[in-house]
């Protein structure tokens, strides 16, 4: 019998074996590395398009779907889910819970989106929609009521949040798709500050605010250089003499460019960006040289108060800069009356305690303007020292009447500012039917369009000066 030894074996087949096994496994190992780089390639690709806060489709991974859907025949929506003052939260709560805020918010929008769209956080805590809709007031219905707020419970407390939200249904598919989102932004951002947790819906009107405040803001410097911002100043009048006492100084702008800009255009805007510190040190500057002129000249002075922005609240070193504007015409001090709103208080109570105290000190008069209009009113009454209470024309009906409601609610408050000291003007007054109600209730002064418009200073120099007994 034969019996197959190794040494039989010819030695040119044992190479040529050996060298098959080796391509062989050369080959195996080239597809398993394939393979494995496939899979780590496919899990870096989807990690390209996932965003790691919320789990779900980043800014990249909607750029790129929403090109198939602006390719549709669909009716289509953009719109924009902003978080009311996320700032916040993060600093209070921490940005653990911070991003748990954001993923729920992308939760629930990712289920009032369905399959019927795409949305995504596109940075901070912005998010963005694009979804096809059947009829208009349904998907506002559901912007309102499902995404302009939510709850989130953190720890033991349920915290509800406010969002800002903006919408625009889609006309051109072919815009670019940031622009489309810039329209919903616009109309989101043109909300108040006191419609925060709203929803605001474009339309072309918005383009021509939007493009007038970018001209304002541009034109801003170049028209206080220009002198531009004029102060007016409408009177205050004693209800017992039926005299001036004093009055309000108020900007107006009357831009060489753009001719007269409406101060509803332009206060809001400057509120928001800071600009109207700018402005009410232009306001300040023109109605100490007035007081200055009149005392030298030795005509009849009154006090004129002067609005201040709760931003100045914001600055260490506004009283320093008070004093440079008021420089050494100490004299009028006494003249200058600074109107604060009560929202001033609302985020920084002490410290607006502390600077009426300290504008107390250095001599000038406080108004708390625009009383009843807010939230915080009886406290803040409690806690601040002013000499003036200026009852918010709200309370005075729009034609030109006034409810009993509102004539106990007047009396009331009246007679409650008299017993702290302090004087009652109501501004708004616009017949002889609410100054008569206001002068047997006590008010001392009234403001309003029935007595006066508000005027150049050369005027109400003038008016003063006609102003006899």
């Amino acid at each position: 019998m034969n019996i197959w030894r190794l040494s039989d074996i010819n030695k040119e087949q044992i190479s040529l074996y050996l060298i098959i096994i080796t391509e062989l496994s050369i080959i195996v190992l080239l597809c398993l590395g394939t393979i494995f780089m496939y899979g780590r390639y496919r899990l870096y690709r989807n990690d390209m398009y996932i965003d790691t806060v919320t789990l779900g489709s980043n800014l990249k991974r909607f750029k790129k779907d929403a090109k198939e859907y602006l390719g549709s025949d669909k009716n289509l929506v953009a719109a924009i889910v902003n978080i009311n003052e996320f700032r916040y939260i993060n600093d209070y709560y921490g940005i653990e819970n911070g991003n748990a805020v954001l993923k729920f918010l992308y939760d629930k929008i990712h289920d009032v989106v369905g399959d019927k769209g795409i949305c995504c956080r596109s940075y901070n805590d912005n998010f963005l929609i694009l979804t096809e809709y059947i009829e208009r007031d349904r998907f506002l219905y559901i912007m309102k009521n499902y995404l302009s707020g939510f709850t989130v419970t953190i720890g033991d407390r349920n915290i509800f949040f406010k969002c800002n939200c903006g919408v625009y249904f889609i006309e051109d598919k072919n815009l670019d798709l940031e622009k489309m989102f810039d329209k919903a932004t616009v109309s989101y951002k043109n909300l108040s500050v006191n419609q925060a947790g709203s929803l605001g819906v474009y339309d072309t009107e918005l383009d021509r605010i939007f493009l007038n405040n970018k001209k304002y803001i541009v034109h801003m410097q170049e028209a206080i250089r220009n002198d531009e911002f004029k102060t007016y100043i409408q009177p205050k009048i004693c209800l017992r003499t039926g005299r001036c006492v004093g009055g309000e100084a108020l900007v107006r702008w009357i831009s060489d460019k753009y001719g007269y800009i409406r101060p509803s255009e332009f206060i809001p805007l400057f509120e928001k960006n800071g600009y109207v510190v700018d402005i009410d040190w232009c306001v300040l500057r023109s109605v100490k040289d007035f007081i200055t002129n009149r005392l030298e000249q030795k005509k009849r002075v009154v006090k004129i108060s002067v609005n201040q922005s709760r931003i100045h609240l914001n600055n260490p070193y506004y009283l320093n800069e008070l004093e440079t504007v008021i420089g050494e015409a100490v004299e009028v001090k006494p003249y200058i009356e600074f109107e604060i709103t009560e929202s001033t208080f609302l985020d920084r109570k002490e410290d607006s305690i502390e600077l009426i105290k300290k504008l107390n000190k250095l001599g000038f008069s406080i108004s708390i303007d625009d009383f009843g209009s807010g939230y915080s009113s009886l406290s803040m009454l409690k806690d601040i020292d002013f000499q003036v209470l200026k009852i918010d024309q709200s309370f005075l009906q729009k034609d030109g009447k006034m409810s009993k409601r509102a004539d106990m609610i007047i009396k009331s408050v009246i007679d409650l500012a008299h017993n702290l000291g302090s004087e009652v003007v109501c501004e708004g007054v616009e017949n002889e039917e609410q100054a008569e109600t206001l002068r047997e209730f006590g008010c001392d002064m009234i403001q309003g369009f029935y007595y006066g418009k508000p005027m150049t200073l050369e005027s109400f120099a003038q008016y003063l000066d006609n102003d006899k007994f």
